[in-house]
């Protein structure tokens, strides 16, 4: 009997430690393909990112109007900024103000921050999900913006996504692992990623689609954590095959040396900062040697490399191209969003779009 149940707890054990490394692993294969540091070249916007675009302005309500923008989803064709880190305002796709999500407060059906949002639909209403300490508040569209719901966690939220209508995947800063998968109410599935402070630069979209995965980039290293959308295992890997780019090993070492003083070395390094995909082109924008620069790599593995301060603008009337700093205010993967803040008094916010045709 004895002897049987320790072969029992045996099998038990391999099949754990098998399920374990099936589920968390680590590959040298990196996300991006065919990305390489190259010197920037002079061109045009258009010529950088397409000559398929579309402008949209803002049409801002005279008592609700856009603060500072946090981030910026776009849902069915509306878009819905965070503005302040306090406000959600919708637009229509004309750029036409429907209506704030304004909601703050210390009540159950109120929120005291939006440290994160998203939006989806079900049954024809809007809602919005957001991120309030340890809970995601639900926020329905029925005429007005009303309280639904909320899911609770036992864990700080400080991002998340839906991965689909029955998992979330949320980063908090005071967990023992960063990444948390939990099912649709809150309770905990898996957990990815040893606490590490440089790893976790907060952004606006913390979670990145590419491809049938959602990747989490380690701070502003050349390493991310990929979640596989269908299998909904974890796994390490690199963000390109670039040697030139900061190893997370290298963002520890700073750290560690330079404690929060880090941050103010990372412009002498080459880092990633954002990275997108629209269509089957992909762009990472990054630092090298102290200048800002804007890739494309096409589907045929061509890459165009720009100076983002360099770059000719030929399509709206900003000569500082600040427009082009956005990139990780949006997230798509039909399309590449910028937001471009008015340049006079009277000037008008203005969305710009680029698809892949």
């Amino acid at each position: 009997m004895k002897k049987n149940l320790n072969k029992i707890v045996f099998t038990l054990v391999v099949i754990f430690f098998f399920i374990t490394c099936k589920t968390n692993t680590q590959t040298k294969d990196p996300l991006i393909q065919n990305f390489k540091i190259q010197p920037p070249e002079e061109m045009t916007i258009s010529e950088l990112l397409g000559k398929e675009y579309t402008i949209t302005e803002l049409n801002e309500d005279e008592e609700e109007r856009i603060g500072r923008v946090n981030k910026v989803v776009t849902f069915q064709q509306n878009y819905f900024i965070l503005s302040n880190d306090s406000r959600i305002l919708r637009f229509n796709k004309a750029g036409n103000y429907i209506s704030t999500l304004c909601k703050v407060g210390k009540g159950p059906d109120e929120y005291t921050r939006i440290d994160d949002f998203e939006v989806f639909e079900k049954n024809g209403i809007l809602q919005v999900w957001i991120a309030d300490h340890s809970s995601i508040k639900k926020f329905f569209d029925n005429g007005t913006w009303e309280f639904g719901d909320a899911i609770n966690f036992p864990l700080m939220v400080n991002k998340f996504t839906r991965i689909d209508t029955n998992h979330i995947l949320v980063m908090s800063g005071q967990n023992e692992k960063s990444l948390v998968l939990t099912d649709i109410e809150g309770n905990k599935l898996n957990s990815y990623l040893d606490q590490q402070i440089p790893f976790l630069t907060l952004k606006p979209f913390q979670f990145t689609r590419y491809n049938n995965s959602i990747a989490f980039m380690l701070g502003v290293s050349n390493t991310c954590v990929v979640l596989d959308t269908k299998t909904l295992s974890f796994s390490t890997m690199p963000i390109t095959d670039s040697s030139e780019i900061l190893t997370d090993e290298a963002l520890i070492q700073l750290y560690q040396k330079y404690s929060t003083d880090f941050i103010f070395l990372l412009n002498q390094k080459t880092v990633i900062r954002n990275f997108r995909q629209y269509g089957s082109r992909t762009v990472i924008d990054y630092i090298h040697n102290k200048a800002r620069i804007m890739a494309v790599i096409n589907d045929d593995g061509t890459q165009r490399n720009a100076e983002i301060g360099g770059i000719k603008n030929d399509i709206t009337q900003d000569e500082t191209n600040n427009f082009l700093y956005t990139l990780g205010v949006f997230s798509s993967t039909n399309k590449l969003t910028f937001i471009e803040e008015p340049t006079t008094p009277q000037g008008k916010w203005r969305v710009i779009e680029f698809s892949n045709q």
